[in-house]
């Protein structure tokens, strides 16, 4: 529900109110376009540069079944685990991530990462670091570190 208030009235924060039930509920803030300035230089929520991807943020990639999602996530992944530009995506430092996928079964998941590390010739223990670094996440299964 939207009702008409001062500009000044919709920018002042956020405010929280409780419903019959008592469950918090949360009041939509907007800002005037002329209150957003220009990050820092060096702003330390961006993760891929060209802000890209920031802190807080989730990169959804969407397609057709076969189309090479996976590979180019967990391409993606891994580089940006060791610190390394993928397909002109640079990291402003090595990045965890957790892939949350629903289409590919355990032997998928190894035949990608092993040709990935094949392919952009890692040595053990940059697989190693890279490994460490990426989760993966299949609806109905824990995930688990390893």
């Amino acid at each position: 529900m939207a009702t008409d208030t001062k500009s000044s009235d919709r920018t002042q924060g956020s405010t929280s109110s409780s419903t019959a039930s008592g469950t918090p509920s949360r009041v939509l803030v907007a800002k005037n376009l002329s209150a957003f300035t220009s990050p820092p230089k060096d702003d330390p929520d961006e993760l891929i540069r060209n802000r890209l991807l920031c802190k807080g943020a989730i990169l959804l990639v969407a397609g057709p079944t076969g189309i090479g999602k996976s590979s180019f996530d967990l391409q993606c992944g891994i580089s940006w685990a060791l610190g390394k530009t993928a397909f002109g995506m640079q990291p402003t430092r090595p990045l965890r991530s957790l892939f949350i996928q629903s289409e590919n079964d355990d032997g998928d998941v190894y035949e990608f990462r092993e040709g990935i590390f094949k392919g952009l010739g890692l040595t053990t223990e940059e697989q190693a670091q890279a490994a460490a670094a990426v989760l993966i996440h299949t609806p109905g299964r824990p995930t688990t570190r390893g």
